[in-house]
């Protein structure tokens, strides 16, 4: 079954390794599904002590206010499309996905455009 989604859209997976005992880890074929991978680690002392007195989280999410509307996001991400990619850029994704490949942890042509997509972005 196919689902259309509204434009832009964005897919997030998240988890919680300490506290998810079932949780298993997405075999190595789709982890290239994602383009990063961020840990956000425990906060300091002094961050935590500020949570802890700051408002609760969920209320801090109804005073989200829009940076920006989807058409003017669709008109960047059209715009980062249109970057030039070096023949030089384009040589070094290859060189890492060789590299990478004989590794067991190969990049797959996926994650070769993934990275060069995030390159564009990059400033």
């Amino acid at each position: 079954m196919t689902y259309e989604l509204p434009e832009p859209f964005f897919v997030d997976r998240n988890t919680n390794f300490a506290t998810c005992r079932w949780h298993l880890p997405l075999p190595e074929s789709q982890l290239d599904r994602f383009l990063m991978r961020i840990e956000l680690g425990v906060p300091d002392r002094a961050s935590e002590r500020a949570m802890l007195l700051g408002m609760d989280r969920r209320d801090m999410l109804k005073e989200l206010k829009p940076v920006m509307n989807p058409r003017t996001l669709i008109e960047i991400q059209d715009n980062v499309r249109r970057v030039h990619a070096s023949p030089a850029l384009l040589d070094y994704l290859q060189t890492c996905r060789r590299i990478a490949g004989t590794s067991q942890h190969g990049l797959s042509p996926r994650a070769g455009l993934a990275l060069l997509h995030a390159s564009r972005r990059g400033r």
